[in-house]
């Protein structure tokens, strides 16, 4: 089987999907992407589903059609060749359902819509229409109608996570997609994704402890509500392929599974939503699930290890209390103002935890339907419950506060101190709500406790997007205007060159391509990055290490030292100073990570490139990043 067959399994998903799951991670170092891997992400990226109407019953009953591999997607060497069609189903119901009846139309539109004028290298659609690859107006208008016709609704904005338990869960209201009791070793690494709506994408590999199958499971776990429409398909080569039959899981949860020689499936019918799971095995001559073939006993066992009775509430959740303290705190709030809501004690109701003026500084919660501030303190940095308070940082005395949520109110867990008054560090003995006594430690027993808490980016949303709030919208400068996109020729670059840098002394060289952004353009290796767009910011991170990361961020109206300003709001996490060439450079906080900053100020607003890496990766990803950062240069004036 070759590549091009594998991505064609997938259906005419979203590549971005695809450059989101590349970073699922094997424990021991990375090498370049390998076959087996490119079908792991190919059954992957295909399972973005919707839910089943009735009792799943087999795949024929999901049986849409056929799908046509569609030439755009194909490299010009593969255009021109032949490439059958190919079974396809449907995992947003069963035929009849709206989910199956939109999806069809859906297909059929695709299967026969003229690409050739389409205008895909020049429109951008609106994110929540990501997942239909919509090339123009048209096509964005169908997704409208289908929705409208079967009343079902877009999933909403999708967001990228790295880290499921302390991210993702938390922002869909669930604590895991395992099961308390699952006797597995189990990692979530890689980028999974979750919507407005609460659906979620995300990768894992377990491996079951108490089997006779030891090999572990590499899978992709996808929940989507019924009433929602994301336009991607399943496509099975050949639904006949596949052994399938009905299995009811330990917590009574009845299953439909299915083995083909490609690839393995559980799906679930939990009424409102489809739970799907698809598992991938010895493929291309690699083995990734053991020597023998799939059996039934151990796919039973692999699903047996999952909570299907979890019910995402989505983002955004209605707390009014909420809504009316934030919109009396910032009645007119900046891009710097914004909020997270998370359940910090298991109770069932989330704590308010607010960012303002760029500083994460109030914890809330709702008593008697009225929001109450428990706790007040500047630059606060989230542990997976644990809320870790290392800001007050000066010349001559350290601070590092650990508190936990509990019955309303904070807890200490930990008190470290190191005070030149006190002639060293020294940790409380006795905590609860206030420490009162140092025990002297040494400065590696003091850095042992303090990095026992693995800090947890939030992810933070905008206070004027929160339910209910009643403020003015944030003021948002007026978008520059940029001409279509220039060819490498216009822009008197080459397509393609070779990046030259120095690696451990060594002169060395790698294949780079042009990337031409919004305004600018610079040049980023071939291979082993994947890139994120968002509004104003284009983010290249490294596969191999997503502590890596290179962005272009254009702020408009801004001009350089305003931008300087704003980055300092928004890296206030990072000690930043002005270097030579009037760009910023320093360290984090705990001085683990580097961050530099080049500015260019232009009429319309000020680029700022970035490149952010772990000090212990200066000498061989630092020097990687700043060659290809080197690269910028704006877009000639018209």
């Amino acid at each position: 089987m070759t590549a091009l067959e594998l991505l064609e399994a997938i259906g005419d998903v979203n590549g971005a999907y695809i450059l989101e799951a590349q970073s699922v991670r094997e424990p021991r170092p990375r090498r370049r992407t390998s076959k087996w891997k490119i079908l792991i992400l190919a059954a992957a990226m295909a399972l973005l589903l919707s839910g089943c109407a009735y009792a799943v019953l087999k795949l024929q009953d999901l049986q849409l059609g056929q799908w046509t591999p569609n030439p755009v997607f194909m490299d010009e060497t593969e255009r021109d060749k032949p490439h059958p069609s190919r079974d396809v189903i449907s995992l947003h119901g069963f035929a009849g359902s709206p989910g199956f009846q939109a999806l069809q139309e859906w297909l059929e539109f695709k299967n026969t819509y003229d690409t050739d004028e389409s205008g895909q290298n020049n429109y951008s659609s609106p994110e929540a229409y990501r997942s239909f690859f919509c090339f123009n107006q048209e096509m964005q208008d169908k997704v409208d109608e289908l929705c409208q016709k079967y009343g079902l609704n877009l999933p909403g904005r999708s967001i990228i996570s790295y880290d499921a338990e302390g991210d993702l869960f938390p922002s869909v209201g669930i604590s895991s997609i395992l099961r308390e009791d699952a006797a597995v070793i189990y990692t979530f690494e890689g980028a999974g994704t979750y919507f407005q709506s609460g659906n979620f994408h995300l990768p894992g590999k377990l491996t079951l402890t108490d089997s006779a199958w030891t090999s572990p499971f590499v899978y992709f776990f996808s929940y989507t509500s019924k009433d929602c429409f994301d336009g991607n398909f399943m496509s099975v080569g050949s639904i006949d392929s596949f052994q399938q039959w009905t299995y009811t899981a330990s917590d009574g949860t009845p299953l439909l599974l299915a083995v083909s020689p490609e690839s393995c499936l559980v799906l679930a019918d939990r009424g409102n939503a489809v739970i799907s799971i698809t598992v991938c095995y010895p493929i291309c001559g690699e083995t990734v699930l053991g020597d023998e073939p799939m059996t039934h006993a151990a796919l039973e066992a692999f699903a047996d290890c999952f909570d299907y009775s979890i019910k995402p509430l989505g983002i955004g959740r209605t707390y009014p209390g909420y809504a009316e303290f934030l919109t009396g705190l910032c009645p007119a709030p900046t891009e710097n103002d914004l909020y997270l809501l998370r359940d910090l004690d298991g109770d069932g109701s989330d704590e308010l935890l607010v960012t303002h003026n760029g500083s994460f500084s109030l914890v809330l919660t709702m008593e008697n339907d009225r929001a109450k501030i428990v706790y007040f303190a500047p630059d606060l940095w989230l542990s997976g419950d644990v809320i870790l308070d290392n800001t007050y940082v000066q010349e001559g005395q350290e601070i590092y506060r650990m508190l936990a949520f509990r019955e309303g109110r904070f807890e200490y867990e930990n008190y470290i101190e190191n005070s030149v008054l006190k002639e060293g560090w020294g940790k409380s003995a006795a905590l609860g709500d206030k420490p009162y006594w140092e025990v002297p430690i040494t400065a590696d027993e003091a850095w042992g406790i303090i990095n026992s808490y693995e800090l947890r980016q939030p992810r933070w949303f905008p206070v004027a997007d929160f339910p209910g709030f009643a403020g003015a919208p944030i003021a948002v400068t007026e978008e520059p205007t940029f001409p279509e996109a220039l060819t490498p020729e216009e822009l008197g670059r080459a397509a393609e060159t070779d990046l030259e840098f120095y690696l451990e002394g060594q002169p060395t060289a790698t294949a780079a391509q042009l990337f031409i952004g919004q305004g600018y353009s610079l040049y980023v290796n071939h291979t082993d990055w994947f890139l994120e767009q968002s509004e104003n910011t284009d983010l290249w991170t490294s596969e191999y290490n997503p502590d890596v990361q290179l962005a272009v961020t254009f702020y408009p109206g801004l001009d350089a030292e305003d931008t300087h300003r704003a980055i300092r709001d928004r890296e206030s996490d990072y000690q930043l100073g002005a270097d030579k060439r009037g760009g910023l450079n320093g360290l984090s906080q705990d001085r683990v990570m580097q961050l530099s900053i080049a500015i260019y100020e232009t009429d319309s607003g000020t680029f700022a490139v970035s490149c952010r890496y772990p000090m212990a990766a200066a000498e061989g990803f630092g020097t990687r990043l700043s060659v290809m950062a080197d690269t910028f240069e704006l877009w000639p004036e018209s």
